[in-house]
């Protein structure tokens, strides 16, 4: 365990983690282990205080608690749940606290009833595991986040690339990238909202920028039960893979993490506001009544 905190990994390997995946309801053996990857530094720094937002938030959650023991405390926020209110994952761990919110606004598929904002605050580690694609509107959620991340507190992002090598032989073979209709108004599929659109690592970085988030890195990886692109021809990849250099690589996943801004940032964009004025106002007074002094001398 100790050199896995040194060296920002989970002390377990991805055959370990998917044969432990095969026996636990609700746990996925390829986003949650990149996520765990991704949140181990901070879990491994210290106690945190942890949410996940999420359609099945209750097998991550376990798989916290398995993997990173009993010390950190456990929050979740179901989004797109099932019809009758259960968590198709499992049950939850032991301690762990469930809150109701609707953060999509926008959608017509949203439970207006639900509160918009969470009834707690101070987490310092926040979880969006494949649940992104489930929203019409990212910002009205890291809005909401950033009212209640404790200062330097980490948001760890787990979503669909849309720019992955089949979405491009889709558009190639004259397809799009939007859904059909029936899975749009929630016909079909396991949750009351399925996944109705998919994002770019750029707008999801510039919407966390407005939110007040700051960027610390980006990584794409690929699951191997979504690798429609196995049929893609070599020459075309290769030919095409430049042209999308600027949206990263051209795996089916990316994950995301964020950080929020600390008081010691805070302090000076406020003192860059507040107190610099004042200085430079000082100074040109000063400036003033030394020029004034010398003319009459």
């Amino acid at each position: 365990m100790g050199l896995a905190a040194i060296f920002g990994r989970p002390a377990v390997r991805r055959e370990q983690f998917g044969r432990w995946a095969k026996g636990e309801r609700g746990v996925d053996a390829v986003h949650h282990y990149h996520a765990l990857q991704a949140c181990w530094p901070y879990l491994s720094a210290g106690r945190q205080k942890v949410l996940d937002i999420g359609p099945e938030p209750s097998a991550w959650l376990r798989t916290l608690r398995h993997f990173a023991g009993e010390k950190h405390e456990l929050w979740s926020c179901r989004q797109g749940a099932s019809p009758d209110g259960t968590d198709a994952g499992g049950p939850a761990p032991d301690g762990a606290r469930l809150m109701p919110a609707e953060f999509d606004l926008w959608s017509p598929l949203a439970d207006y009833e639900a509160p918009t904002g969470l009834a707690d605050k101070g987490f310092t580690l926040v979880t969006l595991l494949q649940v992104i694609d489930h929203l019409y509107h990212p910002e009205p959620l890291f809005r909401t986040l950033t009212s209640v991340m404790a200062p330097r507190a980490v948001l760890v992002i787990t979503a669909s690339n849309v720019g992955r090598m089949a979405n491009l032989r889709g558009l190639l073979r004259g397809g799009g990238l939007a859904g059909d209709l029936d899975a749009l108004i929630g016909r079909r599929g396991k949750y009351p909202r399925p996944r109705v659109r998919e994002y770019c690592w750029r707008e999801l970085t510039r919407a966390a920028l407005a939110a007040g988030l700051t960027p610390v890195r980006h990584g794409f990886y690929d699951d191997p039960a979504r690798r429609e692109a196995s049929d893609f021809d070599e020459p075309l990849r290769s030919a095409v893979a430049p042209i999308l250099s600027e949206h990263g690589q051209l795996q089916s996943d990316m994950i995301l993490v964020f950080r929020r801004a600390g008081a010691v940032s805070v302090g000076l964009h406020r003192m860059r506001r507040g107190v610099y004025p004042l200085l430079r106002e000082a100074h040109a007074k000063l400036e003033a009544a030394r020029r004034r002094f010398r003319k009459r001398r």
